[in-house]
């Protein structure tokens, strides 16, 4: 639709959605008003409490239904499912009330006015270029990825979760501020997984453990992808931008300490709530919080081309760069959420 689609720009949406007698249509935001129309159809008023960046912004039309259930402090959950896979999905929707309590002891109150994921009724190879998608309040799913049992899910359910506070709530004020949406999203997907034991991607389970695999790796990421606050085009979405960004938080968690890190999380959510933030802002908000000039410390970390010491860890190396290594952890297609570390 016509609109300015850049995510600093938000606005306040409302959604009007007709639809065929016996299809539901649905959108991100809360259902204002269901109107039964003289020829059978049905009109689904749709608005959302909250501004929003038009990336963030969906509509399904479709046979589903509506599961709603309740969250942390009353947050209203709502998941919009297709109806011949509500019972079959209901084990993963489930995990979504204990997702919430978990990230609010970390980062504060849920800052929507209700959550849910959708399942799309379609499992066609070229239907998704993702598993999962950050629309406003309500997270799109490819559906058969959510019949997997809890450890193969929790992590990335997680990472999309996150994303309402860093990209939704908090927008970047440029895409080279990416990193900071999915960087933190990865970042609290992993420690989730974590802490609960479930082997990642490469068998490890645990923070340190892949850090150090990430770190190893850094000077080749930035030569084949530009630093993690600095992205070439190209490689805008790969993996630079998600475990890179990882990789910086979790180097300055180091530094500052697990005390002042979170305080500067909350910190910085507060003060870009229903806004846009940039990787300066984050930087200031950093150094505010911990009482320490990290302006430095973080442009080295975010835009240098060779990666620094790792707080903590004197003994980490970084493999030097082969110039004949083609980058395994650039994406195939334009937008995609298939390189977080969660999957």
């Amino acid at each position: 639709f016509p609109c300015n689609d850049h995510p600093s720009d938000k606005a306040d949406f409302t959604f009007r959605i007709t639809v065929p007698g016996g299809l539901r249509g649905v959108a991100t935001g809360l259902l204002e008003g269901t109107e039964s129309l003289s020829d059978g159809r049905t009109a689904y008023t749709y608005r959302s409490r909250e501004p929003m960046a038009t990336e963030l912004a969906q509509i399904t039309v479709g046979d589903y239904v509506i599961k709603d259930r309740q969250g942390p402090h009353g947050l209203p959950l709502r998941d919009v499912v297709p109806v011949a896979r509500a019972e079959a999905l209901e084990p993963a929707l489930a995990l979504t009330p204990n997702l919430v309590e978990w990230l609010e002891a970390r980062l504060g109150a849920y800052p929507f006015e209700t959550y849910g994921l959708l399942p799309c009724n379609s499992d066609a190879s070229n239907a998704f270029d993702f598993t999962g998608l950050e629309s406003q309040t309500l997270t799109i799913y490819k559906p058969n990825y959510l019949l997997q049992a809890e450890p193969k899910i929790g992590s990335h359910m997680m990472h999309e979760l996150v994303h309402s506070y860093f990209g939704n709530s908090v927008s970047p004020a440029t895409w080279a501020d990416l990193w900071i949406n999915e960087g933190h999203a990865d970042f609290y997907g992993l420690l989730y997984r974590y802490e609960r034991g479930w082997p990642d991607s490469l068998g490890l389970t645990t923070m340190e453990a892949r850090m150090k695999n990430t770190y190893a790796q850094g000077d080749q990421w930035r030569r084949d992808s530009g630093p993690v606050a600095a992205p070439n085009a190209a490689n805008l979405f790969d993996g630079q931008r998600y475990l890179g960004g990882v990789l910086v938080l979790y180097a300055l968690r180091n530094l500052v300490g697990e005390s002042a890190f979170n305080a500067l999380e909350r910190t910085f959510l507060d003060r870009y709530r229903n806004s846009s933030a940039s990787t300066a802002d984050y930087i200031a908000v950093a150094s505010e919080v911990s009482g320490q000039d990290l302006s430095g410390f973080l442009r080295d970390w975010l835009y240098g081309t060779k990666t620094p010491r790792m707080p903590g860890h004197p003994d980490w190396t970084v493999t030097p760069v082969n110039p004949a290594l083609a980058a395994p952890h650039s994406r195939k297609s334009s937008r995609s959420h298939d390189n977080s570390a969660t999957l």
